[in-house]
């Protein structure tokens, strides 16, 4: 997992169901790249000579050595009449759908020439980030490409909290990019790690001994019997995930001991 996340692109596409700006996108999220640390999304990929990833900024963003590679493509008709448009996944609510995999809609989301892993960042002027915006006379569809090993989902959801703070004139709600210049964790598990000497809360469910070996059995075996694997995007409804939420809440509110297990909100 460590290696793909370390080696692949990953592409977003955000279905807007109405006119955006495609020029505001841009210009919004190229803002962003030049506040604070966040310029360090703006900045290209280099391999050292030991084999780790850094990130070069360029000291001006400019025609040259662009923040953003942006491109857009615009249809004059609804997004229902083009034929890979159609087929995007849709909203079922109140009930959950599987839909096809984002292989499908690969030509649509990212440029033809655009790579699926990361080497060609090591030796190119590429940016690490790749909008490419799609009009149509009533959605746009918004994919965002970038390194897996730059953003996770988790900085994925900040990085469009921020943009949606400079598309909305809020430069103050910007968050402060934490690690652009020094690992935040770098201290984790060692001595002076106070909160390391504590017991492992999932140390009974790890993996060991006779369920390692057996786990790894099963993984080999599916790789070789099961090689028609496709991927698929499943859509939840929030009110479908409130229920499972809920259904969970009420199935461990009390633990073996009898003590009361609580739950964040």
């Amino acid at each position: 997992r460590g290696l793909y996340e370390r080696l692949s692109s990953i592409t977003y596409t955000f279905r807007f169901n109405e006119v955006l700006d495609p020029s505001k996108l841009h210009s919004s999220l190229v803002k962003l790249f030049t506040i604070g640390d966040w310029r360090k999304l703006g900045g290209r990929l280099r391999r050292t000579d030991n084999g780790d990833i850094v990130i070069h900024v360029p000291k001006v963003y400019d025609a040259e050595h662009p923040a953003v590679r942006y491109s857009h493509v615009e249809f004059d008709i609804r997004i229902e009449v083009y034929l890979l448009g159609c087929r995007l996944p849709k909203e079922t609510e109140p009930y959950p759908s599987v839909h096809e995999g984002c292989h499908t809609f690969r030509s649509f989301s990212r440029r033809q020439d655009l790579p699926g892993d990361i080497e060609h960042h090591y030796t190119s002027d590429e940016p690490l980030v790749s909008l490419r915006v799609t009009s149509f006379t009533d959605t746009t569809p918004v994919p965002i490409t970038f390194p897996h090993s730059v953003c996770d989902a988790m900085g994925t959801a900040e990085l469009l909290r921020a943009w949606s703070s400079v598309l909305a004139s809020r430069i103050e709600s910007v968050p402060a990019v934490l690690g652009a210049s020094r690992d935040v964790i770098e201290t984790m598990g060692t001595l002076s790690d106070e909160k390391a000497e504590k017991p492992y809360l999932l140390e009974h469910r790890q993996i060991k001994c006779f369920s390692l070996l057996a786990f790894i059995v099963r993984f080999v075996w599916d790789l070789l019997t099961r090689r028609n694997v496709q991927t698929r995007t499943i859509f939840l409804p929030a009110s479908f995930l409130r229920k499972l939420r809920q259904e969970a809440q009420e199935q461990l509110a009390i633990e073996p001991t009898g003590r009361t297990q609580s739950f964040p909100q």
